[in-house]
Parts: C-alpha cells; structure tokens; sequence
C-alpha cells in the first residue's frame, strides 16, 4: 500500500476518532440541535458555514418530500423513517377524564438500525463504566 493510501486511512480513522468523541460530548449535552449539527458538519467537512446549512437543509428537505411522497426513507447503519396512517380511536382529555374521540392522522416513526444500536450501547456501556 502506498504511503498516500496509508495517511488517506489513518486521516480518515482520525476523523471516525474525532466523529466518536463528538457523539460522546454531544451525548452528555443531552440534545444535538441544528446549530450545533451545522457547525459540526463545517468543522468536519472543511466546508463553510453556509454550505453546512445548505446540505443540511436539502438533505431535510429531500427526507421530507421522499415520507410527503409515501416513501420509506432508509440510512444504512442509522435507520429507517417510515409515515403510518392511524386510524381514529376513542381517547380520553387527561385533564377532564372526559371521553373523546382521536383523529386519524399520518404519523413519521423511526426504527433504529442495529449499528446505531450497538453505538449507543457502546457509548452507555462506556459511560456507566467512568461512573462506577
């Protein structure tokens, strides 16, 4: 292997490195915002500020036309959205326990993929682990 290909490998174990590490401090802050995923994104990528939000922004709006559309939207190794319809059901106001019924509506559900799983396991485990 070549020593190009060699520091383009360790360059890019470095960035999963650093990718990791952002997803342990992002964990700890308890919410990743759009802000944050844009200056990230920047940071990462070498891209500008306005470019970041740009990807994201069409990245969010292709998601969105694909479950507008009736698609399945899957990531490999992340997971899968997915819009259900819900029927109408009886329900009930929590407040006056006064019976009503719910609307049908189109709902957006995500299931993990297993990758994603185990990361955030790996990370949880990892962080009991300091706490102990």
């Amino acid at each position: 292997m070549s020593a190009t290909k060699k520091s383009d490998l360790s360059n890019s174990s470095l960035k999963e490195i650093d990718v990791q590490n952002d997803l342990e401090s992002e964990l700890k802050a308890k919410t990743l915002t759009r802000a944050i995923l844009t200056e990230k994104l920047s940071a990462q990528m070498g891209m500008t500020r306005m470019e970041s939000e740009r990807f994201i922004d069409n990245l969010l709006n292709l998601m969105t036309s694909s479950l507008a559309r009736g698609e399945e939207v899957k990531i490999s190794s992340f997971g899968n959205f997915k819009l259900i319809d819900k029927e109408e059901r009886p329900g009930r106001n929590p407040k006056t326990l006064e019976e009503c019924l719910v609307d049908a509506r189109r709902v957006v559900t995500f299931k993990a993929g297993n990758k994603l799983k185990s990361m955030i396991q790996e990370v949880l485990s990892e962080r009991e682990a300091e706490e102990s």
